[in-house]
């Protein structure tokens, strides 16, 4: 099943209690936390607190989105009080901040060897962890991001997905393919081929038809979490959100895919 949501960081100008509402009022009803600005790591207080608040609204807190990116090996126990604090079993992180074609095998090495520590330290918590798919990682391809969660070799690591900035449907429907045993929750946007310029979601609605079809194949619960909108603005988010929920509802339909 896929779920709409939202992450926190669309909005690091607003308070919590601001995003919990504009999601209420979107029906939105999930929410991954920024680590960055809304719960910062180590705070337990304010992570139990915006459990509490998102709890009363009947939101789900579906991750907690962390800057952790396994460059240097860390003690991750504030990381995971957190988390559990905040009432979330996965936290987002990033396999460092090289290409995967520039980095070499040192450096590769290094990112194994410290998700590795992370994964069993968090599986100890009952804890998951999603690596952010993403440019300038070793996680900026399908094949890279599979190379390294075999290398990994943990139940509970997995990677979010979001189309590659500059790829085409066809490549981006492929990442999915390959992708698709590795998957835990998604990053929703609709941006121009460089990056440059952010467009309603709507404009992309086709292209998000057939994405969410193809990640819909295997009946997983994901999350489907709009990131950043048009302009920074909440009157585009709430339109981004209508044509979130409104592809969730045409997603599963078969003949969509064709």
């Amino acid at each position: 099943m896929l779920t709409p949501g939202l992450t926190s960081i669309t909005f690091r100008q607003l308070s919590s209690a601001d995003i919990v509402k504009l999601a209420v009022d979107s029906d939105i009803r999930a929410i991954e936390w920024g680590s960055d600005i809304h719960v910062p790591i180590g705070d337990l207080k304010n992570a139990q607190y915006v459990r509490n608040m998102c709890a009363d609204a009947g939101v789900t807190i579906c991750s907690y989105g962390t800057y952790c990116n396994l460059e240097d090996a860390v003690d991750f126990q504030d990381l995971f009080m957190t988390a559990k604090a905040l009432g979330t079993k996965t936290l987002r992180i990033w396999a460092g901040k090289l290409p995967s074609e520039s980095a070499d095998d040192s450096y590769k090495n290094k990112i194994v060897n410290n998700a590795t520590i992370m994964a069993e330290q968090a599986a100890e918590y009952g804890l998951q962890l999603g690596f952010e798919f993403h440019r300038n990682t070793l996680t900026d391809s399908a094949e890279a991001a599979i190379w390294l969660l075999k290398q990994i070799a943990k139940n509970n690591v997995s990677t979010y997905w979001q189309p590659r900035i500059g790829a085409p449907l066809s490549e981006n429907l492929k990442d999915i393919e390959l992708l698709e045993p590795y998957l835990s929750n998604i990053h929703v946007f609709y941006w121009s081929s460089d990056a440059s310029v952010r467009y309603l979601l709507k404009e992309g609605q086709q292209d998000w038809e057939r994405y969410f079809c193809s990640l819909n194949n295997d009946k997983k619960n994901r999350y489907c979490l709009i990131e950043f909108v048009k302009d920074d603005q909440v009157k585009n988010f709430t339109e981004d959100g209508l044509t979130l929920n409104q592809l969730m509802k045409k997603f599963y339909i078969p003949q969509n895919c064709e």
